[in-house]
């Protein structure tokens, strides 16, 4: 397989509230993605995404076994968080040396920690991007999250987040103070060096990225 015409990949780490916008946004940005792998423990993100859900690891890696077409598909269990998310990680890396393909994350503090990435957590972080996997990484708490993602982020946007550590530690992740109101977000563009504020809106129920000129 031939994977030197394939762009980069882009990593986004997605921090703020529970309701803040982070799916929303990440919703708005994959609406293109044709070959999209999403863990989602509580199932919300893939339903309104589109994607086909299974219940174990084991179920996803058979219905994607060779897959290199389109496939929308999400992974939501309620047992063995971290065994299963090891699994997903696995199964979303080799997904997307088929072809190129989008990973999103919801939740990441459940199944990581702010030491050590997970051992295949921290392979698709480190090596997918140079294969053109996308990874959308989402957290309410800057502080229970890895460092890998943070540090090989492309993108890392900032919505609103709870006074005290939480806040301090979001002004340490941007260099900004995060934004006061539900769906306004602060969006870093680490490859180009450029600060985006930006608005969540929407047409026809869809979420829609609106920047500040």
């Amino acid at each position: 397989m031939n994977y030197t015409i394939r762009p980069d990949g882009k990593t986004h780490s997605i921090v703020g509230n529970s309701r803040s916008g982070k799916t929303a946004y990440t919703m708005a940005k994959i609406r293109s993605s044709k070959r999209l792998l999403v863990w989602d423990p509580e199932g919300q993100f893939a339903i309104s995404s589109g994607c086909k859900s299974f219940k174990t690891a084991k179920d996803l890696y058979l219905a994607l076994k060779g897959n290199r077409g389109g496939a929308k598909m999400s992974l939501s269990v309620d047992t063995d968080l971290k065994g299963e998310f090891d699994l997903f990680c696995e199964i979303a890396f080799y997904f997307g040396l088929l072809n190129i393909s989008c990973t999103v994350v919801e939740e990441l503090a459940d199944v990581s920690s702010a030491g050590k990435a997970p051992e295949r957590w921290g392979l698709l972080v480190r090596r997918g991007l140079k294969y053109g996997m996308d990874i959308y990484a989402m957290s309410q708490r800057i502080q229970e999250v890895d460092k890998t993602v943070f540090g090989n982020s492309s993108y890392n946007v900032l919505f609103r987040v709870d006074e005290g550590i939480d806040y301090k530690k979001a002004q340490e992740f941007m260099g900004l103070d995060a934004p006061v109101d539900p769906l306004f977000f602060i969006e870093k563009d680490k490859i180009n060096h450029t600060i985006k504020n930006g608005l969540i809106k929407f047409k026809n129920d869809e979420p829609v990225l609106a920047y500040k000129k």
